[in-house]
């Protein structure tokens, strides 16, 4: 299990290459795909008002971040940005798209927490070990306790 932050672990697809820049993770797979895990976390002090416009602003932000990446006009939506109770044990939204001959996909992931985001990027070829290997990725990533995630 890689832990991202205070708050998020996940698991990366078996056999992947995995590269760090600062805090994001970007994995490689055997056929050109790409995987990019990066976090953002609440952190400081104040009321529970100020923690709620926090905690709403950040998905606000993750969800215009995910919409404006996928406006290329290279790019045709196949799933608009919704909910996807299948993807994971938190709440997560999805948003699908793939080129316009349908060779490439671009899938992106939000995972949202009180204390975060966790924002995953897949880009590869249209094939079922890609999407396959994005769907694995999606279903592994958790909260990490607490209690963990005082001690970090």
């Amino acid at each position: 299990m890689t832990k991202i932050g205070a708050v998020f672990q996940f698991e990366a697809p078996s056999g992947w290459t995995e590269i760090r820049e600062g805090s994001r993770h970007i994995f490689h797979g055997p056929n050109r795909e790409e995987l990019i895990v990066s976090v953002s976390l609440i952190q400081g002090i104040g009321t529970t008002r100020d923690l709620r416009v926090v905690q709403q602003r950040f998905f606000q932000n993750a969800e215009q971040s995910v919409k404006n990446a996928v406006a290329h006009p290279a790019l045709k939506v196949t799933q608009p940005f919704q909910r996807d109770a299948s993807a994971s044990k938190i709440e997560c939204w999805t948003l699908l798209a793939q080129t316009l001959d349908g060779g490439m996909v671009f899938y992106q992931k939000v995972f949202h927490d009180p204390r975060g985001i966790l924002l995953a990027t897949f880009e590869g070829p249209n094939t079922a070990n890609g999407t396959n290997a994005f769907e694995q990725f999606a279903k592994s990533v958790a909260v990490i306790s607490d209690s963990e995630a005082l001690v970090e």
